[in-house]
């Protein structure tokens, strides 16, 4: 129960809060600073590149507990951590419900 509410309340602050330069600059706001340059740039490959790995690792879990991954993986790219969050937190529900 207690993994459930933290990763529920991670999903839902970091959820919150990309809420807020998406509504000030935009869906594609975030392409002006991935492509700044220099450390920007480096941040956001750096962030594909995480995600990327993630979606990877998830398959075996997802496989393991039932949960369901794809519609997760595709999500990504619209909506980058949150989508691997919502992953978590679903797979952490139904650990709980199981047990």
């Amino acid at each position: 129960m207690r993994r459930f509410l933290l990763h529920l309340v991670v999903l839902l602050a970091f959820t919150a809060y990309s809420m807020i330069p998406t509504w000030q600059l935009g869906y594609w706001g975030f392409l002006d600073v991935a492509l700044a340059g220099g450390w920007s740039t480096q941040v956001f490959l750096d962030l594909v590149i995480a995600l990327t790995l993630l979606s990877t690792a998830l398959g075996p879990d997802a496989r393991k507990t039932g949960t369901p991954l794809w519609p997760y993986v595709l999500l990504i790219p619209f909506l980058g951590s949150i989508a691997p969050l919502a992953h978590i937190v679903h797979r952490e529900w139904r650990r709980m419900r199981s047990a």
